[in-house]
Parts: C-alpha cells; sequence; structure tokens
C-alpha cells in the first residue's frame, strides 16, 4: 500500500499539483484516496465572487468537498435580460471566493492533507525520471503532475474573442439574500451577484478596445440596473471595496502536453464566462485527470491516456464554441446595430466550423479507443461514427421502454 504524505521543501512525492481551486482540489482528494502521496501548491487568490450551478455543488460533493459546498450556500433564481426578453435562466449559488478557497483547504486539512502556499516557479523534466518543482523554498520531485493553475498554466492553442471583464465589489445592506442576474447592453453584457453576507460584485465583460474611465463604467451598471429594476443590485448607500480587470477569453490548451504531466480545469479549457458552466467543467476534467494519472502511474502506456484526455477536451470545446455562438448570435439579431455581438458571434461560429471539420465523418465501426472504466483509463472496442466521433462504449437496453442509453463513458 502507498504511503500518504504531505509535501516539505526537497521533498519527494507521487504528484505534485498546481493550483489550489476546486479542480486542484478535487484531484488531489481523488489521488490521496487511492494512496498516493499528494503535494498541493496553491496561492492566495484576490477577493472576487463567483456563481455556481446547482450542478456544481453536487459535483463538489461527489469530490468529497462538503466544507465548500456548504460555503456555497443556498442558491436563487438568475435573472436574465437577453434578446430583448426578461426570463429567469437557472439558478446558482453566488459565492465570496475567499472564504471558497478556505473551505476548499479545510477540506483538505480534514482529510489529511496540507496546502502549501509556495508558487511554481518552473517545471522540468527531473534527471532521474519524473518532474521537478522549483519554488523559492527549494524544490519539489514528483512522478507526475497535475497543472491547475488556470489562466496562468499557459500552452494557449485556441482562443475565443478577446473578452476583458471590468469587476467591482460592494458591500451593501444587510438583507434580502443572496441573488444574481444577467443584462445584455449594446456594447457588452453585465453580470451581477450578491451573496448572502451583504458582497455584490458588478461585472461588465466588453470587447478589450472599450477603454473605461470609473464613470464610463458606472454608466454601464447604471444602464443593466435600471433595465432589471431591481433594487437588489443598486449600489445606493454601499460601501466601495474595490476594482479590478481581467482577461475572460475562452481558451484552450494542450491537456496532455508531456507523459505524467497533465492540464486540468482552466488550465486545459476556460470557458466562455456567459456559459455560466467553469466550475462545473473544472470538476468534471479533475476526476478524468486522478483516472489519466492513476492509469500512468499503474503502469499504462501514455499515448492512450493522452488519445482520451485530448479527445475530451475536443469534445468539450466543441460543444462549448457552439453553445457560446448560439447566445452571442441571439442577442446580435436583438441588437443589429451593435457590432460587438456580431463580432463574437462570428468569431464563435468559425470556431465552431473548424472544430466540426475536424470530426471524421465516415461510416460507423469499431475500434479499441481509449475510455473512462471507473478509475482507470483502459482501451476497449467501441463503435465510433459521425454522431458519436469518440465512440460509444456500452448501451443499455431497458426492458419497458426498450430506448438505448448511451453509456459511453461518462464523456461530458
Amino acid at each position: 500500500m502507498r504511503p500518504v504524505l504531505t509535501a516539505a521543501p526537497d521533498a519527494s512525492v507521487d504528484v505534485g499539483v498546481l493550483g489550489a481551486g476546486p479542480a486542484g482540489c478535487a484531484a488531489a482528494l481523488g489521488l490521496h484516496r487511492l494512496r498516493y502521496s499528494v503535494a498541493i501548491l496553491g496561492r492566495p487568490r484576490p477577493a472576487a465572487s463567483e456563481g455556481l450551478g446547482e450542478r456544481c455543488v453536487a459535483r463538489l460533493l461527489e469530490a468529497g468537498l462538503e466544507r465548500a459546498a456548504a460555503a456555497a450556500g443556498r442558491s436563487a433564481p438568475r435573472i436574465g435580460v437577453w434578446a430583448g426578453t426578461r426570463s429567469t435562466r437557472g439558478r446558482e449559488c453566488p459565492i465570496d471566493r475567499t472564504a471558497f478557497d478556505e473551505a476548499l483547504a479545510l477540506d483538505l486539512a480534514l482529510a489529511g492533507l496540507r496546502l502549501d502556499r509556495r508558487a511554481a516557479r518552473a517545471i522540468a523534466a527531473d534527471a532521474g525520471g519524473g518532474w521537478r518543482i522549483d519554488t523559492a523554498q527549494g524544490s519539489l520531485r514528483c512522478r507526475a503532475i497535475l497543472d491547475a493553475r488556470g489562466r496562468r498554466s499557459g500552452g494557449v492553442e485556441r482562443l475565443g474573442p478577446r473578452l476583458v471583464a471590468w469587476s467591482e465589489r460592494w458591500r451593501i445592506a444587510a438583507g434580502g439574500g443572496p441573488g444574481s442576474a444577467v443584462v445584455a447592453i449594446d456594447d457588452g453584457w453585465c453580470w451581477f451577484a450578491r451573496d448572502a453576507n451583504g458582497i455584490l460584485q458588478r461585472q461588465f465583460i466588453c470587447a478589450p478596445r472599450t477603454r473605461l474611465d470609473r464613470e464610463q463604467l458606472r454608466e454601464r451598471f447604471e444602464t443593466a440596473t435600471a433595465t432589471l429594476q431591481e433594487d437588489a443590485f443598486s449600489t445606493q448607500r454601499a460601501q466601495f471595496l474595490g476594482a479590478r480587470a481581467t482577461a475572460a477569453v475562452m481558451r484552450r490548451a494542450d491537456a496532455a502536453p508531456s507523459p505524467g504531466r497533465l492540464r486540468i480545469g482552466d488550465a486545459a479549457l476556460a470557458l466562455d464566462p456567459l456559459a455560466g458552466h467553469g466550475v462545473h467543467e473544472a470538476l468534471q476534467s479533475a476526476r478524468v485527470g486522478v483516472a489519466a494519472i492513476h492509469s500512468y502511474l499503474d503502469g499504462t502506456d501514455w499515448t492512450p491516456i493522452a488519445r482520451f484526455v485530448r479527445e475530451r477536451s475536443d469534445e468539450v470545446w466543441r460543444r462549448a464554441v457552439a453553445t457560446a455562438g448560439t447566445f452571442y448570435r441571439e442577442q446580435a439579431r436583438s441588437l443589429p446595430g451593435a457590432p460587438f455581438w456580431a463580432a463574437a458571434a462570428d468569431h464563435y461560429e468559425r470556431l465552431s466550423v473548424d472544430a466540426n471539420a475536424r470530426i471524421d465523418a465516415g461510416a460507423g465501426r469499431f475500434e479499441r479507443r481509449p475510455v473512462l472504466n471507473g478509475e482507470r483509463i483502459e482501451l476497449r472496442p467501441v463503435w465510433v461514427s459521425a454522431r458519436w466521433p469518440r465512440g460509444v462504449w456500452r448501451a443499455a437496453v431497458t426492458r419497458a421502454s426498450r430506448e438505448v442509453r448511451d453509456e459511453h463513458d461518462e464523456q461530458s
């Protein structure tokens, strides 16, 4: 049985996990359960708010991140003003990211894992085999690496339309409970999130050429707030806490760059912020990352592992750019004189055409392909077709309806 260890300067472990967000923590716990020694390196992040969907909270619980799931609190309807109509587009839990990250660290600690706040300065193949992670306080040697550092990971292969998110945080009066909203305006869209502790984040997403001073940004938020007609997102008599601008570009990097090294979460695939499923996809990719590293360290050849991980990334990317293109085109039709929406829709539609052109549209056939089987990636005979380019591994037929249920390795 493999020993379970925590990290120390100049230590050697089975797996080094870079990044202590949901993907990194879920992966670390998954590998810990499989009795691998794990070191988690993650730097604190700036204060921010985020919205977690109900499916995402369920995934946190499945991953064993119970305190993080509890920190999400209760969900609230998300109001949407889109394509000229007002509706409720699902539910989400507005969270304070600092409190959420503290809950993630507590989940690690209760499992016997220590979060190391050292930052990785360099990653290199180790002369003795495996990998070496260099930090200011020493080196960490490991047999494999899971990189969950988000956009800091690099290696970008594909980019969505360039977007920037201008954010403000406010402390507002207590009461009223959590809530969130998305509002489209002429040159971008606003997201509002108010958590249960009275922290309000207002975010305006637009093209980077839209240079905004404080007054212009305030005008965008006031326009959106007036459209909403919701006092819960007003900043009257509120305390300003700070502002910042960050990149909000949908991006994809090679998820399996080298034998024994994987990218998961936003490091592999960062979705358009409009999707609202970034953390959910990060947790899904963490599960795949655990199976991939487990298979590799247990002796499986890297080639089928890398193929599975990359083909899964292809599929998620293909679906995501198609969905984003649909949302932006829907809004572009309602605002024909607003170039922001048409340009973003055009960009996503080009990416969608390119992604679909890579699908093998040949006749259906059986092939041996890598599939996810529990906690391992294995080669199995699968049925490949234009509809299922990654293959259908198993199909169960129910007696009552005779409907075929696709079970092909939970490829979502």
